[in-house]
């Protein structure tokens, strides 16, 4: 049984064992469908739109760190064209297998870009206006995390948005028992509620944004259902003038 008291240390599957491109690419859609049905692309969509309200003349530039297989950032621009405002999302992933299963699914003419890049050495070579990160985070070591943070609120140019897991034994044995029924890749059954058991609580937030030097006034720290935390994150007041 994990001690929920503290982040498990143990490493994931999917960050230490390799797969061919065609098993890699079956674990992420199978990752897509758990995201669909633990209604994973909400909270960011809802922060979007009313963070658009900035530029509405031009396309939003929309940076997402650790990418995947392209699904939220599809999500995102097809939620653009429903409430008619522009986006262009540029997704980087360090494993080349995510960029290339990306491109692949990325419906043609959508202005979704992908790139395999470290966020650890990456610059962008303009400021995107956002950055989000979606389930990236409990894979970091808690001082890369930090330093992660404070990457986030030197390069978005008006906020960042991070959403990742919450550590609680609900969702770690929920997910442990209903995985095994599904005929889902079993890098997801290993790594589902070992990912529960690498995330956060509140208090683990309101700590790394603090040493990360991130003032608590221009944060939003919010609880999801189903267990699942979002961290919003504005680099001034934007709206005073409106």
């Amino acid at each position: 049984m994990p001690d929920f008291a503290a982040r498990s240390n143990q490493p994931e599957l999917m960050d230490t064992e390799s797969l061919s491109f065609q098993d890699f690419n079956l674990y992420l859609s199978h990752l897509e469908y758990i995201n669909r049905f633990t209604f994973l692309y909400g909270p960011v969509l809802r922060w979007l739109d009313k963070e658009h309200l900035v530029k509405p003349a031009k396309p939003l530039e929309i940076l997402e760190i650790a990418s995947g297989g392209g699904d939220t950032a599809r999500q995102i621009w097809r939620f653009s064209q429903k409430n008619n405002f522009n986006v262009k999302v540029i997704g980087i992933d360090i494993n080349p297998y995510a960029t290339k299963t990306a491109q692949i699914k990325t419906p043609g003419g959508a202005p979704l870009y992908f790139k395999t890049a470290d966020v650890f050495s990456y610059t962008p070579p303009i400021k995107p206006e956002y950055i989000i990160s979606i389930q990236f985070t409990h894979h970091l070591e808690d001082k890369n995390l930090i330093t992660f943070i404070a990457w986030l609120d030197r390069t978005a140019e008006y906020g960042w948005f991070i959403y990742d897991l919450h550590r609680h034994p609900i969702p770690y044995y929920f997910i442990k028992y209903v995985l095994k029924f599904l005929p889902v890749y079993h890098f997801a059954k290993n790594d589902g509620p070992l990912s529960v058991a690498k995330a956060f609580t509140k208090a683990d937030w309101e700590s790394f944004l603090q040493k990360a030097g991130i003032e608590q006034s221009r944060v939003s720290i919010k609880w999801h259902f189903p267990f699942r935390y979002s961290i919003a994150c504005r680099k001034s007041n934007i709206y005073e003038d409106k």
